[in-house]
């Protein structure tokens, strides 16, 4: 089974850079590692700098989806819990199209002796976690555990997002934009 790191890129040297409110409660979360505590007031409101239509995948740090993008996942994973978010210029003028905010289910796949980083012991949950990642490889005895999800996070590097070919495959069909591909080894 082939399995992507997706990221975010762009052909244009225009677009929008989407950030949560400074003042918002959704601020403080940890949207970026698909992670919260508490919910707060919807739609989460980010700003942006310019109108520069946002892509599919907007360069932000947290997973936010287009509808498009949205529906995909929808169709392809049993777990993911989604929040609105509404973009707004400037604080006042609301733009286009409602986003998702998705947070995603996260799955212990990562191969320790074949990926390239560095490693730290978590504090709190006194579990590894990875730093400074250069190359990811995913442990093929663990590859059967997401056969639910196509579309999930690295348990141990929770700010990277992986999907599956076939979602890959929904995601080209779909033509959607802003999306780059990197194929992961799995050993």
């Amino acid at each position: 089974m082939k399995m992507y790191l997706l990221t975010k890129g762009t052909d244009s040297i225009n677009y929008c850079e989407p950030e949560i409110f400074n003042d918002s409660a959704w601020k403080k979360e940890f949207l970026f590692r698909c992670e919260y505590k508490q919910l707060h007031e919807l739609p989460i409101p980010y700003s942006v700098s310019n109108k520069c239509e946002p892509s599919d995948f907007p360069l932000t740090n947290t997973i936010l989806v287009s509808r498009r993008f949205f529906s995909i996942i929808q169709k392809l994973n049993k777990d993911y819990e989604f929040f609105e978010s509404q973009f707004f210029y400037q604080k006042k003028e609301k733009l286009w199209d409602l986003y998702y905010t998705i947070i995603l289910p996260d799955y212990e796949l990562f191969n320790w002796e074949e990926s390239d980083y560095e490693k730290k012991i978590n504090i709190n949950t006194k579990k590894a976690v990875v730093t400074n990642l250069k190359k990811i490889v995913l442990d093929k005895r663990k590859i059967q555990n997401v056969w639910e999800n196509h579309f999930f996070i690295l348990s141990e590097k929770r700010t990277q997002f992986i999907c599956t070919e076939t979602a890959k495959k929904a995601i080209e069909e779909a033509e959607l934009t802003g999306i780059n591909f990197e194929e992961l080894e799995v050993m």
